[in-house]
C-alpha cells in the first residue's frame, strides 16, 4: 500500500532557516555545473516494428527489433538495441549516457553511430545504398541493420556467407556493407544538448563584466539565456547591449552590481530545438536494469546549462572613510574658558592666593601655541589653588596653637 505523505507545515525558526539557506547557496555556489543532458527522461515505447530474424555465427537465432523512444515526453526517435542480451523495460526511465554507461567496448561509439546514421530509418529504403539494398523489405534492412549494431557492441556476427547461413542473402550481403563501412568511422556525435564554458567563474571582481561565456549547441534556432540570484544583474553582448538569446558560438557576458559584498548569481541556458544525432546511447536511469538502445534517427530534443559564478567583495568606501576624524575644536561661538569646562569664576580665597591667570582667548579665536588654554589646564589651576589654601589654613592653625602656649 503505497505511503501517504503528511501535507502538515513545518515551522522552522527563523534564525535555523537562514542557516539551512546560507548553507544551501554555499553547496549551490561551490557545485559543479551538471553535465549537459537532455531534459527530462525518455522511455522505450510499447509499440516497436518487428525485424527478420537472423542467424548468428554461433548458431543462434534471434529476433529483431526496431523500437521507439519517447524523449522528454514530447518527440518519438526510433532506435536499436544496445546489447545482444536483455529486454526493454518499458516503465523504466532512460537518460541520455552516450556510451559511457554500456557494457561496450570504448571504441564501439563511432561505428554504431555511422551504422545507424547510414542506414533505415535514418535513410529512407529507397535511398539505401551499398551491396544488397537494392530491393530491401523493412524486416530485411532492420535485421541486418541491428545485427551490424551487434556486432561492434558485443562482437556477434552473422552466419554465413549466403543462404546456406539461415540468413536471406540481402541481409547478409548488406549487412557485411555497414560493418565494413563502419570500421572507419569518425567518432561518435557531440551531446544533443548545449554548453557555456567556461563551466564555473570564481572569485571574480565585479566591477569588469564576468566572462566571456561561450554558447556551444546543436540547436537549430535561439537559445535564451537568463540570471538569477543576484537582483540587478543582467546578460550583455560585447558592447553592453542587453541579451536575452544567444546562438551557437555566440559570447555573452555577466553584469553584476558593484556593492561591497561578495556575491552569487546562475546563468541558465535553454534551446527547445537541440538535434538528438543518430548514435546517441540511452541507458536505464540510476542504473536501473533494461536495455540500452542507441537513437537511430535526428530529433528535436529540449536541454539545458548553466554555470555558477559568484564575485568577491568590493572595495569601495564612502569619502574620507578609513581617515580618523579630527580633534574636536572649539566652537567660535562660545569663549575659550566656557568650551574647556573652567568655572567662570574661582573662589575668592582661591583667587588671592593664585597667581594671575592668563587672559581668556578672543572669541572665535584658537590657541595654536605649546600652552594652549585647555580644560586640563584649568583643572591644575583649581588644584594649586586648593592646594595653596591648605597651607594657608595650616598656618594659621599653628599661629593659634604657638599663641595659647604663651
Amino acid at each position: 500500500m503505497p505511503r501517504t505523505l503528511s501535507r502538515t507545515p513545518v515551522r522552522v525558526p527563523a534564525r535555523a532557516a537562514a542557516a539551512l539557506l546560507g548553507a544551501a547557496v554555499l553547496a549551490c555556489a561551490g557545485a559543479p555545473p551538471a553535465a549537459a543532458a537532455p531534459d527530462g527522461t525518455a522511455r522505450v515505447e510499447r509499440e516497436q516494428t518487428p525485424g527478420a530474424q537472423v542467424h548468428l555465427e554461433d548458431g543462434g537465432e534471434v529476433p529483431t527489433v526496431l523500437y521507439s523512444v519517447r524523449v522528454d515526453d514530447s518527440a518519438s526517435v526510433a532506435a536499436y538495441g544496445a546489447a545482444l542480451e536483455g529486454e526493454a523495460d518499458h516503465s523504466a526511465a532512460y537518460v541520455e549516457t552516450g556510451f559511457t554507461a554500456l557494457e561496450a567496448p570504448a571504441d564501439a561509439a563511432g561505428p554504431v553511430a555511422w551504422v545507424v546514421a547510414n542506414s533505415y530509418p535514418a535513410r529512407p529504403l529507397e535511398e539505401l545504398s551499398g551491396p544488397g539494398s537494392d530491393g530491401l523489405s523493412e524486416e530485411q534492412a532492420i535485421a541486418a541493420t541491428q545485427a551490424a549494431v551487434w556486432h561492434f557492441t558485443d562482437g556477434a556476427d552473422l552466419a554465413g556467407p549466403g543462404a546456406s547461413g539461415g540468413n536471406d542473402a540481402r541481409v547478409e550481403r548488406y549487412y557485411r556493407h555497414l560493418v565494413t563501412g563502419a570500421q572507419s568511422a569518425a567518432p561518435a556525435p557531440a551531446p544533443p544538448t548545449l554548453d557555456l564554458e567556461p563551466r564555473r567563474i570564481e572569485g571574480a571582481d565585479p566591477a569588469a563584466p564576468l566572462g566571456p561565456l561561450r554558447v556551444s549547441t546543436t540547436s537549430t534556432g535561439p537559445v535564451r539565456v537568463a540570471v538569477n540570484g543576484a537582483p540587478g544583474a543582467r546578460l550583455a553582448d560585447a558592447s553592453g547591449a542587453t541579451v536575452a538569446e544567444v546562438a551557437e558560438g555566440d559570447e555573452f557576458y555577466l553584469h553584476v552590481p558593484q556593492e561591497p559584498g561578495a556575491g552569487v548569481a546562475t546563468v541558465h541556458a535553454r534551446a527547445s530545438t537541440a538535434a538528438l544525432l543518430p548514435g546517441r546511447a540511452f541507458a536505464g536511469r540510476n542504473g536501473v536494469a533494461t536495455l540500452p538502445v542507441v537513437a537511430a534517427e535526428e530529433v528535436p530534443t529540449g536541454s539545458s546549462a548553466q554555470v555558477k559564478a559568484d564575485w568577491a567583495a568590493t572595495e569601495s568606501r564612502a569619502p574620507g572613510a578609513g581617515t580618523p576624524p579630527p580633534e574636536s575644536a572649539p566652537s567660535p561661538q562660545a569663549p575659550a574658558r566656557e568650551q574647556a569646562g573652567a568655572p567662570e569664576s574661582p573662589s575668592p580665597s582661591a583667587s588671592a592666593a593664585s597667581p594671575a591667570a592668563p587672559p581668556p582667548a578672543a572669541e572665535g579665536a584658537r590657541s595654536t601655541g605649546p600652552l594652549a588654554f585647555t580644560g586640563t589646564w584649568a583643572g591644575q589651576l583649581v588644584a594649586l589653588g586648593a592646594g595653596l589654601l591648605g597651607v594657608g589654613a595650616a598656618a594659621v592653625l599653628a599661629a593659634r596653637l604657638l599663641r595659647r602656649r604663651r
